[in-house]
């Protein structure tokens, strides 16, 4: 299933370097969602990471066609961590390439709402 452009969708990301979470939301309810990120033991380098990342989140993108993002903030992190602001800024440029309107949430709004399968209730529901 598929959006339609008349359809107002959000596409909300619990990024993380090793695995990014993603729930598609339309009339507030969850329609899909999962998790995107490389299945290996190997160590790779971060931009290897964030540039599969990021092309699996274009294919949601492309797919989808959400009119915006709501981003996690980073949390429980006291110190620079150089790989996920990559993912960050990564994010935002590809959001606004797009011309999607991106919004920030803390982990855990953007988790409830995932979980619970709607964000009436939450922050999100102000996108």
């Amino acid at each position: 299933m598929t959006a339609t452009p008349d359809t107002p969708v959000l596409l909300a990301l619990d990024a993380g370097v090793r695995k990014t979470g993603w729930a598609v939301f339309k009339d507030g309810e969850v329609i899909e969602s999962g998790v995107t990120g490389l299945s290996t033991r190997r160590r790779l380098e971060p931009e290897v990471r964030v540039s599969h990342l990021i092309e699996s989140l274009d294919g949601l993108a492309g797919q989808w066609n959400p009119q915006s993002v709501a981003l996690c903030q980073p949390s429980g992190i006291n110190w620079r961590v150089p790989a996920l602001d990559l993912l960050i800024s990564s994010l935002a440029a590809r959001s606004s390439e797009r011309g999607l309107s991106q919004f920030s949430y803390t982990a855990q709004e953007v988790r409830t709402a995932i979980a619970v399968g709607h964000y009436h209730r939450t922050r999100l529901a102000r996108v």
